[in-house]
């Protein structure tokens, strides 16, 4: 099945711009492996930095109860290889999707899942959603926390800025903090400290401190000042300067520890990205009590480069805090005023060359200790609570449980529906079609969790969006490239629509709106295509007594509303009682519309009632222009009269004996006033047994439903409103609260 699947989206991927062969060459062709043992959990991950993220996965599989498998879709993990394939992802993400579902369809039934120790980036980006595409479990365990800026922590600068995984196992609240905020699952989170902590509490070296220093050319009895470099590529506005600061403070530590006999190891960034000014470089290779450990890969490991150091000094890295907690002196040295946390950890932040100085000369002499509120800070903030060297092993546990065959929660379902659901707000990974209504560019923003949208225009974009937000119906949506984006990419929509409150009382022509309501496949209101409203409402085993009791209370209000207002409209003075109402859409709105369905709704009425009056809301301007609204057409019936396509249905409910409609929303209000209610189409309220259906309902509507149940669905769960003084997001508890207060 995936076979085909794949066969028929390689003509739509491959299409558009081939790229240079340098970057196809990073590509290898994965082989079918040989069937996985399954006698232990098994994952897949990408061989990525060795020194770095690999770490991390081969402290998690350290142990015998789960199994690591590399994903080898690179040639090799040489830095050259890892920057054609970022440049690949990111400027033909066509070619680099349809290379991902080539290769892990092969791996189909074999493994468990896929661990990732970022997914920001396009390249581990892809690989989520194709998993997702193929119902394989990801699962997010991040390599690195906020070492400079939180705002910038976990940023692309193609959009995302928050886990895409099925389940992030993150270090400790900050990380929490941070990625619920910008709108990823609580309850797709688990915290489990951070498996580059383990070590801390009993490290022994790899190598002693003669094999350390021969490695460098250091004298074992004089002591090191480790200064661990950062590449500052991700979490700065300005590189350039960032980096000339970073030199300026090694000069400092260089210069400290000529006087005091001391010696330096400069511990260059795992990225392998140039830092260094070439002048800067050979200044430094010129000093004989300086030595550099990451030039051509790293000689000793983080760990034993912390071990045998007498003081640890970063712009800002995580090392500080390993330093910290393995009882070493720390500074962080924030020349680029940064704004560190670390000093809550009881690690001296520095701001100028004066201060660096002063604090290398006071941890030199006296090295403090981490307080018990230090500790406990940064205990919660990154780990459980507590640094028990048990992080890789509770990752393991987690990695187990999610084998089993129980309930745990799998793959993310649509995140269209995840966000409906959970009330999540749209991140920047998230793109809107241009046309915004303007009833709602005041109030979707904020009821999305977003200050405007981010949008594209007919030629899509370079790189494809997480999720795509439409708004109303495809027919109204046909001058953008949202549909071929979403298919091409196979992502997931979010369809935002005037909200259905809203619309039953203020009508579609309301110059404002509080509310909206929200779809994960089409408009509420839409013909053309089921919206995923009904899906979720087929799927409702228990319905919760108090969304009930909002629902009919939102009913409530639009019956009181509409009467209210109907009492100063007069409907036309022909019309008589036990009318019967004929609602007729546009042909642009419904595939099934035409003469055809509209001649077969008005000669079934002649012959169910052939001496009841009927009332016609039909779009045929040429009928319309022929006779003003209210006029009587005896030709066509012994009594017929012709409604504006504006009229109101409370206007003329007490005539109205029975309503039949194509799809239109007027079927709805009537089941809303407990009329009789015949559709002709599949609007999203047939086929529950609340209507009389001509066409049989589709299999996903296999269970009925009540017309409070409907509502529940339509105005509590699919929707979200705004308080109309403040314009703060609110419940509909209380907007109903509010615009009864209003009048």
């Amino acid at each position: 099945m995936f076979g085909e699947v794949i066969q028929s989206l390689s003509s739509a991927l491959l299409a558009g711009a081939t790229p240079p062969q340098k970057l196809l060459s990073a590509l290898r062709t994965v082989q079918v492996p040989q069937t996985a043992s399954r006698s232990k959990p098994t994952y897949l991950y990408l061989p990525w930095i060795p020194q770095h993220s690999d770490a991390v996965v081969a402290r998690v599989f350290a142990g015998a109860e789960v199994e690591a498998i590399p994903f080898q879709i690179l040639t090799d993990a040489m830095p050259e290889t890892r920057l054609s394939a970022m440049r690949l992802a990111r400027e033909y993400p066509r070619i680099w999707r349809y290379h991902l579902m080539d290769a892990l369809s092969k791996w189909l039934g074999q493994v468990d899942g896929f661990v990732l120790t970022f997914d920001w980036h396009p390249v581990t980006r892809e690989i989520v959603h194709v998993c997702r595409m193929f119902g394989i479990r990801t699962i997010l365990v991040p390599h690195e926390s906020v070492f400079i800026n939180e705002h910038l922590y976990y940023n692309d600068k193609t959009g995302p800025n928050t886990p895409l995984c099925d389940h992030a196992l993150l270090w400790g609240d900050l990380q929490r903090r941070i990625f619920t905020k910008r709108g990823y699952p609580e309850s797709r989170i688990e915290i489990v400290g951070a498996p580059k902590f383990d070590h801390v509490g009993d490290y022994r070296p790899r190598l002693d401190r003669s094999q350390y220093c021969s490695l460098f050319g250091l004298e074992p009895r004089r002591d090191i000042i480790l200064f661990a470099t950062q590449p500052l590529d991700l979490q700065v506005t300005d590189r350039t300067i960032a980096l000339r600061l970073q030199e300026t403070a090694i000069r400092v530590v260089v210069d400290f520890a000529f006087r005091k006999g001391l010696q330096v190891v400069v511990r260059k960034p795992p990225s392998s990205l140039k830092i260094f000014s070439n002048e800067f470089e050979a200044e430094l290779e010129g000093e004989t009590h300086v030595a550099f450990d990451g030039s051509s890969g790293h000689l000793a490991s983080p760990e034993d480069a912390i071990h045998h150091a007498r003081i640890v000094v970063a712009i800002n890295s995580t090392m500080l805090f390993e330093a910290k907690l393995m009882g070493k002196p720390a500074i962080a040295a924030d020349l680029i005023g940064i704004d560190s946390f670390w000093s809550r950890a009881g690690i001296p932040c520095v701001t100028s060359v004066l201060a660096l100085e002063d604090a290398l000369a006071e941890a030199y002499a006296r090295p403090r200790p981490m307080s018990e509120a230090e500790y406990a800070w940064a205990a919660a903030e990154f780990s459980n609570g507590t640094f028990d060297g048990k992080a890789s092993e509770r990752i393991r546990g987690r990695l187990t449980a999610f084998a089993s065959p129980d309930p745990t929660p799998g793959v993310r379902p649509n995140l269209g529906l995840e966000l409906i659901e959970q009330n999540l707000p749209l991140h920047a990974s998230h793109l809107a079609s241009p046309n915004v209504p303007p009833a709602l560019e005041s109030c979707a923003p904020a009821l999305l969790g977003v200050d405007n949208f981010r949008t594209f225009g007919r030629e899509g974009v370079a790189s494809p969006a997480d999720l795509y937000v439409q708004f109303g119906s495809i027919s109204e949506q046909e001058t953008t490239n949202l549909p071929k984006q979403c298919t091409a990419y196979g992502r997931d929509k979010l369809v935002v629509c005037p909200g259905a409150l809203d619309l039953f009382t203020r009508g579609r022509f309301a110059d404002r709106f509080d509310s909206i309501t929200l779809d994960y496949r089409a408009a509420y209101y839409e013909s053309r295509s089921s919206p995923g409203l009904v899906d979720w409402l087929d799927k409702q085993d228990r319905w919760d007594e108090d969304m009930l009791g909002l629902a009919r209370r939102a009913m409530d209000h639009v019956i009181g509303y509409r009467m209210e207002r109907a009492k100063h409209r007069r409907p036309p003075a022909s019309l008589k009682r036990d009318a019967v109402l004929l609602v007729m859409d546009a042909p642009e709105t419904h595939r099934g519309s035409g003469p055809g369905v509209r001649n077969r709704m008005m000669n079934d009425a002649r012959e169910r009632f052939p001496s009841s009056p009927i009332l016609v809301v039909s779009p045929n301007k040429d009928r319309i222009e022929a006779a003003e609204p209210g006029a009587r057409h005896e030709n066509l019936h012994v009594d017929t009269t012709y409604l504006a396509d504006d009229f109101d249905l409370f206007t003329v409910a007490d005539t109205v004996s029975e309503i039949w409609v194509e799809t239109s929303i007027v079927g709805f209000e009537g089941l809303l006033l407990d009329k009789p209610v015949k559709c002709y189409g599949q609007p999203f309220y047939a086929g529950w047994g609340l209507t009389d259906d001509i066409l049989a309902p589709p299999v996903t509507r296999s269970r009925g439903c009540s017309i409070e149940q409907l509502s529940a669905a339509l105005f509590v769960a699919f929707s979200r409103y705004r308080h109309p003084s403040t314009g703060e997001p609110i419940s509909l508890d209380r907007y109903l609260d509010a615009v009864s207060t209003n009048g």
